[in-house]
């Protein structure tokens, strides 16, 4: 039977008092560890959870190898001053503390608004012993975030950065991993801070300097997290080819790139492009029975009284006079247009001069009858229902009519 891999003492080492638990153990356990590490660090590039930073793993090892480079020497110390990404924050350092309540200071020679009379209670350490608050105040971190109602406290021998107030004032995430912690703005998802884990504890190791993303690099070493901001083509295409007004603002906002470019994009006109307006329709005949508009509704679901499934629509142009005719099968149409046509002959005394309709093969298949008694016929464009708008919006009309009838009566839902 198989061993799993959390339990298998070839790759884990043995454990304490195991016959085979030899000298050798010691560094099976450190390799092991590494790899534990590794598959830790793996799993920040893949994992899909709660605010966890997209960042790769080999960016996270440049990033910790420059914060250790401020001690190596005066070049590489003097480099990550001078570079405009990541910023040096100060001599002391900054312990990110999950269970302080408030920010604690040790000296308030850097508080730059200091409230020398505050009266606060004072501050219960986990011991049970009291630590007296002499002022309040806010001091800066770097030249763009700062920390406000800080506590100074003389007796502690450390500087305790809260995360409840930390992540409510920075308006930030942050993100604790086996090696590091990331702190990561809400607002544009960038990466704006950087924890060091040393000795159990994690302190504040690099801060972005304006905001914007740490890009910091050495005359060594490649930039651990560089975003390189191009021209507005290049953005404009990357957003999906935004508008000019939404670049500027992206830019404005989120961005640092300028947001002009005098190049029309070839691409938004062939992806946003739209049908222009029809123009209204007006009456343009002058009597009756001169432009008459005709179309065809169905099939409906259900026969009519008359075991119809379609209706004809008649319309005249000038007197928007309608007729409609229930029909069982669409083929019935031309029986029914011969028909109106001697009837509008016989009972008004005038003739139809044009005739307009859609492209409905029981239309064109009348365009012999139209010849013979020389009425005009205009049909609609293919696929442009709305050249044919005075039947098409007579037969909105019917249906909300019908519609409103069927609501009142309260008939059941199937008809």
């Amino acid at each position: 039977m198989g061993h799993w891999v959390q339990t298998y003492y070839a790759l884990h080492g043995y454990p304490v008092g195991h016959p085979k638990n030899k000298n050798n153990s010691g560094p099976r356990r450190f390799n092991n560890n590494k790899s534990a590490a590794n598959n830790v660090s793996e799993g920040i590039s893949t994992r899909d959870g709660n605010n966890v930073v997209g960042i790769l793993e080999a960016q996270l090892k440049q990033l910790l190898s420059l914060v250790d480079n401020k001690n190596g020497g005066s070049s590489s110390q003097a480099n990550a001053i001078t570079k405009p990404g990541l910023s040096k924050v100060a001599s002391r350092s900054w312990i990110i503390d999950s269970g302080a309540t408030d920010h604690i200071s040790s000296s308030s020679k850097l508080f730059f608004r200091k409230d020398d009379n505050c009266s606060l209670p004072p501050v219960s350490l986990p011991s049970g012993e009291k630590a007296n608050i002499v002022a309040k105040g806010s001091l800066p971190l770097n030249s763009v975030y700062y920390l406000h109602d800080v506590l100074c406290v003389p007796t502690f021998k450390v500087d305790l950065m809260s995360v409840s107030r930390l992540t409510r004032g920075l308006n930030c995430s942050i993100t604790f991993f086996p090696y590091c912690c990331i702190l990561q703005d809400l607002a544009t998802r960038r990466m704006i801070g950087l924890g060091k884990q040393r000795d159990g504890l994690y302190y504040l190791a690099a801060l972005a300097t304006n905001k914007s993303v740490i890009n910091s690099t050495s005359s060594t070493n490649k930039p651990a997290c560089n975003l390189t901001f191009s021209s507005t083509d290049l953005w404009h295409n990357r957003l999906g080819h935004a508008s000019l007004p939404r670049l500027s603002f992206i830019a404005k906002n989120f961005l640092n790139f300028s947001a002009r470019s005098n190049n029309a994009c070839p691409i938004c006109p062939l992806a946003k492009q739209s049908r222009l307006p029809f123009t209204s329709s007006v009456i343009s005949s002058i009597k009756p029975f001169e432009i008459i508009h005709c179309d065809i509704w169905g099939r409906y679901r259900h026969l009519s009284l008359s075991s119809a499934y379609y209706f004809l629509t008649i319309v005249d142009d000038y007197t928007r006079f309608t007729w409609i005719f229930l029909m069982r099968h669409k083929n019935e149409a031309q029986s029914l247009l011969k028909r109106f046509f001697s009837y509008v002959c016989t009972q008004f005394e005038s003739r139809i001069k044009t005739f307009r309709s859609d492209n409905g093969g029981e239309f064109i298949s009348l365009r012999s009858f139209f010849q013979d008694n020389g009425v005009i016929f205009q049909h609609s464009c293919v696929y442009t229902p709305q050249q044919n708008g005075v039947v098409e919006r007579k037969h909105r009309h019917i249906l909300q009519v019908a519609r409103a009838l069927k609501f009142q009566a309260q008939l059941p839902t199937q008809f």
